[in-house]
């Protein structure tokens, strides 16, 4: 390996170098009994509902935003709102939210209003708030809703299937399955090696 070098003395007139190098020398290791160990690997399976968990994710990833304009805000749309906190200058503050993912009084209030609704009430924001003059605090507000979309999944069928580079829906569903075993078999050998690890180490 590299030494490291630390000189001691350096004559140029007479030619004379003294120093010393430190030279990292492999480490000598001393097994324990690692023969005849045993470990239990878990049991392997990939359910049903495992592989349409995946299938709704892969649709949602597939989704199409459709602005709304017919009705008020369901739970899963995606809406701009606009916050105007009593007593502050300015047009308010804008926010994109998931209708239902935000907290649970402003979510409650903003269920059924539809674009251009205002409204008046008392927010007391969570200690998270993304605004951290507003976090944790009682305000008087007004709410409206300056646009909204609900997100159109695709069908599950065929040709969703291939648009994924799949030949139908039991092709895709089979290559789900697999890769969610492959996954599994992989968390299931580190598992092993953990418990062989663990063993080796107790008779060290």
């Amino acid at each position: 390996d590299n030494p490291m070098v630390n000189v001691s003395k350096l004559d140029r007139d007479e030619k004379l170098c003294e120093f010393t190098a430190k030279v990292p020398l492999a480490p000598i290791v001393e097994l324990g009994e690692y023969k005849g160990l045993t470990a239990e690997r878990p049991k392997v399976e990939v359910s049903d509902a495992e592989v349409e968990a995946q299938l709704e994710e892969l649709r949602k990833r597939s989704g199409k935003r459709e602005a709304v304009t017919d009705r008020g805000v369901q739970e899963g749309d995606i809406a701009v709102l606009n916050i105007k906190a009593d007593g502050e200058e300015g047009d308010g503050r804008n926010f994109m939210t998931i209708a239902g993912q935000t907290f649970p009084q402003l979510d409650q209030a903003i269920m059924g209003m539809q674009v251009e609704e205002m409204k008046q009430l008392d927010l007391t924001f969570p200690e998270n708030f993304q605004e951290k003059d507003w976090a944790g605090k009682p305000l008087h507000c007004q709410v409206s809703i300056r646009s909204l979309n609900s997100v159109r999944l695709p069908e599950l069928d065929d040709s969703f299937a291939q648009d994924l580079k799949t030949k139908d829906l039991k092709e895709l569903k089979d290559r789900l399955k697999e890769q969610i075993k492959q996954a599994k078999d992989a968390m299931s050998a580190d598992y092993v090696n953990e418990q062989l690890q663990e063993a080796l180490l107790k008779n060290c």
